[in-house]
């Protein structure tokens, strides 16, 4: 693991390899429906002609659950 860690934060393995590699010591599997790897939802919206990774719009506040992204849905 510690091998796999250090080739992430050296930027010699993708973020894709990497949470593949969670999730594959997780026991999740493409094999098996309900136990399918799991990737983060971390773009607030799809809707924008150009993904600006400079600006936090552009993704969404990962200090809340998936359910408050919206003002209503906080309330």
């Amino acid at each position: 693991m510690e091998e796999i860690y250090s080739a992430w934060i050296n930027g010699e393995l993708s973020n894709f390899d990497f949470i593949l590699f969670i999730n594959f010591i997780a026991n999740r599997s493409f094999n098996d429906i309900s136990q399918y790897p799991i990737f983060p939802w971390v773009v607030q919206n799809y809707k924008f002609p150009d993904f600006e990774l400079e600006k936090d719009k552009t993704f969404r506040d990962l200090s809340k659950p998936i359910g408050t992204l919206f003002q209503d849905k906080l309330d």
